[in-house]
């Protein structure tokens, strides 16, 4: 936990489950041709053992985002275990938005588009927390808590002008 001053917002995010029913498919596959003969059982167990990694690897993903009144904090889990701590006076300016995820960050977890676009941290949905900093690349970090997280960001960092 953080051991700081109070949290603001805290949020947890999986990704959505339905990426661990990929695996299973590549199961059933295999294991029907290795029934029928035509791959060994060797085939078999070496899907079967990506076929469960990577979408369990998924399915146990946590993205936690904790803001308080000096920084947010954002960790990836099982990929970033370590915070990545942003203190609150390097944010120029920050703001909530709808953002296309494929589009713009090419999908869901920690992606990075460029210098235009910078990193993200999402798992979900197409609501995310925009940061830009003073002097650096900006940062999206996704939220299923727009509504929230906007109260919360307003008391802290300016918003952009119209």
């Amino acid at each position: 936990m953080i051991p700081y001053t109070a949290i603001l917002f805290s949020e947890r995010q999986h990704f959505s489950r339905w990426w661990f029913l990929l695996g299973i498919e590549p199961i059933v596959i295999v294991l029907g041709l290795a029934v029928g003969g035509i791959v060994p059982w060797v085939a078999v167990l070496g899907v079967l053992g990506f076929a469960l990694i990577a979408p369990s690897l998924l399915v146990l993903s946590l993205l936690e985002t904790v803001i308080t009144s000096d920084e947010i904090r954002i960790r990836f889990r099982p990929f970033k275990w370590k915070w990545k701590v942003i203190p609150i006076g390097d944010i120029e300016k920050a703001f909530v938005r709808q953002y296309d995820p494929l589009g713009e960050y090419g999908g869901w977890g920690i992606k990075y588009a460029g210098k235009k676009e910078g990193w993200c941290y999402n798992a979900r949905g197409k609501w995310g927390l925009q940061l830009h900093f003073k002097g650096g690349k900006p940062l999206l970090i996704g939220t299923m808590k727009p509504d929230e997280l906007k109260e919360v960001i307003a008391t802290l960092v300016p918003s952009p002008t119209p």
